[in-house]
């Protein structure tokens, strides 16, 4: 079985939800979206992903995150240039800036390629 462009968009569609206030703009900066890629061979390996989630603009080592879950470190920093220490340090406490890791829908593995490139693959 392939991975199929419908499971890839869900995909993509996880990745924007998770990340959706970076996407939600109030005028002052409107990033790029992510993208969806079909045999991205980001690597040069000659083995291309069927489909790969590419976000260059979005947080720092989204990807790694995305997959493997984590504290979101760049989230944090900024929601302390706002809040203030105290009020930083409670919501991390309460784990506000922590992200579970991602399961992969039925079928489809997904994996790091770069810090901002999720591949999808065959799972």
């Amino acid at each position: 079985m392939t991975v199929t462009r419908k499971q890839a968009e869900q995909v993509l569609e996880n990745v924007k939800r998770r990340y959706r206030v970076m996407l939600e703009s109030d005028g002052t900066y409107a990033p790029q979206p992510p993208q969806l890629f079909e045999n991205l061979d980001f690597m040069g390996t000659g083995h291309p992903a069927p489909f790969a989630v590419v976000w260059k603009e979005g947080p720092y080592e989204w990807a790694y995150r995305f997959v493997n879950g984590g504290f979101d470190e760049e989230l944090a920093l900024t929601v302390g240039e706002y809040l203030g220490e105290e009020e930083t340090r409670r919501r991390a406490r309460a784990g506000c800036f922590t992200e579970e890791a991602f399961q992969d829908p039925e079928g489809v593995h997904v994996d790091c390629v770069t810090s901002w490139v999720l591949g999808i693959y065959e799972g």
